[in-house]
């Protein structure tokens, strides 16, 4: 280690009381996947705003991460030189990658890259319209879109199917099926 990327008491305090907290670390390893704005932190993470930027604000402010701007986004990043840098990567090469907490937010953080790639685009605030046996194949077709070797041999019809026949009774609904999926077809290609 180069004395350049040694870290004095203060700095060196600093740093672990922010990578210390349950929120900040899991910011932390998220931004050792990705380069992620605030509107990504809170999708993936179910927090508001204020509270993912005041997160940010402290990580920043002890040599975790760093801000830049592309166009008018604001993405955070790992920092990449020094002696918060080597923290940051020794801390994160402890934490076990099949932990139940980080599994889950690198499935959110998979669903966040593919909004940002345009290969999905999909809004869940208007499911409390829908009708719920809609939403239930709808999140099946999902699945099976985000997680397609847990899904290989999933039968969304069969699925489907028996998802209506439970709401309504209706042993043969792939018609229904098909309505729901048209605004994907797009994806198919």
């Amino acid at each position: 280690m180069s004395s350049s990327d040694r870290l004095g008491f203060d700095a060196l305090n600093t740093a672990l009381k922010a990578a210390g907290e349950e929120t900040r670390l899991r910011v932390l390893t998220l931004l050792a996947e990705a380069e992620l704005t605030v509107s990504d932190l809170t999708d993936i993470l179910r927090q508001s705003q204020p509270r993912i930027s005041r997160h940010l604000r402290l990580l920043a402010e002890a040599g975790l991460v760093e801000r830049f701007r592309e166009g008018t986004w604001a993405f955070f990043r790992l920092i990449e030189r020094g002696g918060g840098a080597e923290l940051a990567r020794a801390l994160l090469g402890k934490l076990d990658p099949a932990d139940p907490t980080i599994a889950r937010d690198r499935a959110r953080l998979a669903s966040v890259r593919a909004v940002r790639s345009r290969r999905v685009y999909y809004t869940f605030g208007f499911w409390y319209w829908w009708d719920p046996a809609l939403v239930l194949v709808e999140c099946l077709y999902l699945a099976r879109l985000f997680y397609p070797d847990l899904f290989r041999d999933f039968d969304l019809e069969t699925e489907g199917n028996a998802v209506f026949k439970r709401f309504y009774g209706v042993s043969a609904a792939f018609s229904a099926l098909d309505k729901v999926l048209a605004c994907h077809e797009w994806l198919r290609k």
